[in-house]
């Protein structure tokens, strides 16, 4: 049951932390080095520890003793220990943000190239289509010249037949 429970939360895409369980409650600050936890199971961070250990008092037993700020239960200064657990979710929690850095700057990077591409294919079309544009502007103006020569060959004997009749007629 507990393989099927890792391996279920090591396939999980994305896990949801709170985040409080990563600051410690006394001076709101995330943990810089690997916390400290009381016998009580409250953690806190190794400075606001070591200023309880500098007011620490004197127990019954003659040891000395801490009272938590959490729950007030006070506790041998000898019962104070390393709580990897939370400094091994705050070293996966880093990694997830790095991972999740690299999963975007690759994608990123993916999306730059495939729009690249596609500008590249872009840039060659329009290209292309201008000098298409300009074959055909070419033509356009090659037509409208031989048009114009057609229209003075089919048109000047007629022009000169009405030209020649009406100069014909002002003498009749």
């Amino acid at each position: 049951s507990t393989h099927t429970r890792v391996s279920h939360i090591e396939g999980a895409e994305r896990v949801c932390v709170d985040s409080s369980v990563l600051c410690c409650p006394v001076c709101y600050e995330v943990y810089s080095s690997v916390p400290f936890l009381l016998s009580c199971g409250h953690t806190f961070c190794s400075q606001c520890i070591r200023t309880m250990q500098t007011n620490k008092m004197v127990g019954e037993a003659g040891d000395m003793t801490i009272d938590c700020p959490m729950c007030r239960v006070s506790i041998s200064s000898n019962a104070v220990f390393k709580n990897y657990i939370v400094d091994d979710l705050l070293r996966s929690v880093e990694d997830i943000g790095e991972r999740e850095s690299k999963r975007s700057a690759a994608a990123t990077a993916e999306i730059i190239a495939t729009l690249r591409l596609a500008k590249d294919r872009s840039e060659k079309k329009v290209t292309a289509l201008e000098l298409r544009i300009a074959n055909l502007d070419k033509d356009l103006h090659s037509t409208k010249k031989q048009l114009r020569m057609m229209t003075l060959v089919v048109f000047a004997p007629v022009m000169g037949y009405l030209a020649l009749k009406a100069f014909r007629s002002l003498f009749s």
